[in-house]
């Protein structure tokens, strides 16, 4: 066992130690819940986020983390109802987008999501509503996500061969 496995270890016997001391800590059991999706296992995670949603369902976080988790294990080789589990993750991911509101960064994390479940013209969709807004964060520059939601777009366009639409979106937005 290599360091880095130690450490992982350690870290999650310390985190398990503080759940069972504070098992009401939001933050602890958050903190838990991605411990968890890092990890690989999807159904621990699931049950740290949503007994967290239960403590707060109006933190968008929450419910972006479930939607993501949900997603995760939808695209598993041998998960089992994956058309539920699509449908888990897009309720989740619409109760997000209400509890976040219209934001570039919101459009941006729906695209990537549909991406991730192969679902290519609704992260199409996504990723063009995330290119009409500015940054989510107070008009700076630095969290404008234009650069990275062309270049999703770009590869899109490329696995479907249309490489002029691919060589427009690169060229109009990626700065180099």
């Amino acid at each position: 066992m290599c360091s880095s496995d130690l450490d992982d270890v350690r870290h999650n016997r310390f985190l398990m130690r503080l759940m069972s001391r504070n098992p009401e800590n939001l933050a602890l059991g958050i903190l838990n819940g991605h411990n968890c999706l890092v990890a690989g296992t999807y159904k621990y995670s699931l049950g740290e986020y949503m007994s967290a949603f239960k403590q707060d369902s109006t933190n968008p976080l929450i419910a972006l983390m479930l939607g993501l988790t949900f997603c995760h294990m939808a695209c598993q080789k041998f998960s089992a109802k994956k058309h539920s589990l699509v449908v888990q993750a897009c309720a989740f991911f619409n109760t997000y987008k209400e509890l976040r509101g219209d934001c570039q960064e919101v459009y941006y994390n729906l695209g990537r999501a549909m991406h991730q479940l192969s679902l290519m013209p609704a992260a199409l969709f996504y990723y063009k509503k995330a290119l009409e807004l500015g940054p989510s964060v107070a008009d700076d520059p630095i969290f404008d996500l234009k650069c990275e939601i062309a270049y999703n777009i770009s590869l899109i366009y490329q696995a479907s061969n249309n490489y002029d639409l691919a060589r427009l979106y690169a060229r109009k937005y990626i700065i180099v």
